[in-house]
């Protein structure tokens, strides 16, 4: 598999986006250590969250929310540096921080987004609803959600397959992925309970597929009937896997369909990191 075919590129830049709350804190360390083992260069952004109310009324809170981000995110930088990692940093303001770590993201070319899962952080106190669909429908590239305590993965990958395009981009995201870290691979592909022998056949003929793109990667596929989340959720935990990698269509519609369904549900249910890959 060539990087053009992964859907995370070559790897040369990826942007870690932090609230500097402790939900965070994983998605920090996972960055620096995943730019460190693939030379990437990284990006380093913190969003201050304002209204354009605020904005107006209240400049000087901005204004020292701005100082704070920058100062926080330097001492991140420091970190990078000692680790003789290339790293930028970036403080923007906005009232929809996942629309601009998306496009900070494009802006930079990046080929991953890295951030922690935010359930309980600054931003979704601030988002007044919002979620991270917000996030997987603006993005350009794929993105790595984390939740507080975990790490990079160390242990096994699992990549959830149906077949489809979208399907064999998440399975080449994960092989490059397990190809990097040298990590074993288990890639499922689930059908509904009554589906016809058709569907059967396009989930066996997905994990076979999944099997030669793995080449030599140590690899266990499984063809499963039932609701998709929560069988991925359950082979993840019965492999001991520590990254679930999904495809997601990206901005289309049918993409924000997916996103709500599946993939929000392993998204917000995981113990572990997810990677969702876009291709658009």
């Amino acid at each position: 598999m060539t990087d053009s075919q992964s859907p995370l590129g070559q790897l040369q830049d990826v942007l870690l986006a932090t609230d500097a709350s402790e939900n965070s804190q994983a998605a920090e360390a996972a960055a620096l250590e995943l730019a460190s083992r693939v030379g990437a260069r990284l990006h380093i952004l913190r969003v201050v969250v304002t209204t354009p109310e605020q904005a107006a009324e209240m400049p000087r809170w901005v204004a020292e929310a701005g100082d704070e981000a920058k100062a926080y995110i330097d001492g991140l930088k420091e970190r990078a540096v000692a680790q003789g990692l290339s790293a930028d940093t970036y403080v923007r303001t906005s009232s929809d921080p996942y629309g601009e770590i998306a496009a900070t993201a494009q802006k930079l070319g990046c080929g991953l987004i890295m951030l922690g899962r935010h359930e309980r952080s600054e931003f979704a106190r601030l988002l007044k609803g919002q979620t991270i669909n917000r996030l997987m429908e603006k993005a350009r590239c794929s993105v790595m959600m984390l939740p507080a305590g975990t790490t990079l993965p160390t242990a096994r990958i699992l990549v959830a397959t149906d077949g489809s395009e979208f399907g064999d981009a998440a399975v080449a995201g994960a092989v490059d992925l397990a190809s990097r870290l040298q990590l074993p691979l288990t890639a499922v592909s689930v059908y509904a309970p009554g589906s016809a022998d058709d569907v059967h056949a396009q989930a066996y003929d997905a994990v076979a597929r999944a099997q030669e793109a793995a080449g030599s990667i140590p690899f266990d596929g499984r063809t499963l009937e039932g609701k998709p989340a929560e069988a991925i959720l359950e082979v993840a935990a019965e492999t001991g896997a520590d990254l679930i990698v999904l495809g997601s269509l990206g901005r289309s519609g049918l993409g924000r369909l997916f996103m709500g369904s599946v993939a929000q549900k392993v998204v917000s249910g995981s113990p572990c990191a997810v990677l969702v890959t876009i291709r658009t």
